[in-house]
């Protein structure tokens, strides 16, 4: 599997389990687009710009 990288900052953050700190968020590319991001992350807050990597993936 292919991963990209993906520059930007996050948006309004959707879900956060304070337990696992699995994240659910939206998240504003350098490219000006908007995609939601999943995953276990430490404290993340919005307007907190990133560097991510990963692979897509699409949820039915």
């Amino acid at each position: 599997m292919n991963t990209e990288e993906l520059v930007g900052c996050i948006e309004p953050i959707v879900f956060v389990s304070a337990e696992t700190g699995f994240t659910v968020a939206r998240f504003q590319t350098a490219a000006e687009e908007t995609v939601t991001i999943v995953g276990n992350f430490a404290t993340l807050n919005q307007g907190q710009s990133l560097i991510l990597n990963g692979s897509w993936r699409s949820h039915p």
